[in-house]
């Protein structure tokens, strides 16, 4: 994964004031997953892309980038 689209993942959750464990909690994940996420160790289906952009109030233009972050592994 694209270590830029961890640091964008971490930013944004920093920027709404939600712990990894409150996201790993919200979408049902360990916090050990979205630390992986946020290191650029891995990444998950889009379906839970989806969940995580909701969960971090990712407006539409900012998940586009980051849509095309993810595909370019």
């Amino acid at each position: 994964m694209n270590m830029l689209l961890g640091e964008k993942l971490k930013k944004a959750r920093k920027n709404i004031g939600m712990s990894q464990n409150e996201v790993a909690e919200e979408l049902m994940l360990s916090r050990q997953t979205i630390s992986k996420w946020e290191l650029g160790k891995s990444i998950s289906d889009e379906a839970s892309l989806d969940s995580l952009y909701q969960c971090l109030e990712i407006n539409n233009e900012e998940k586009t980038v980051l849509q095309k972050l993810v595909h370019n592994k």
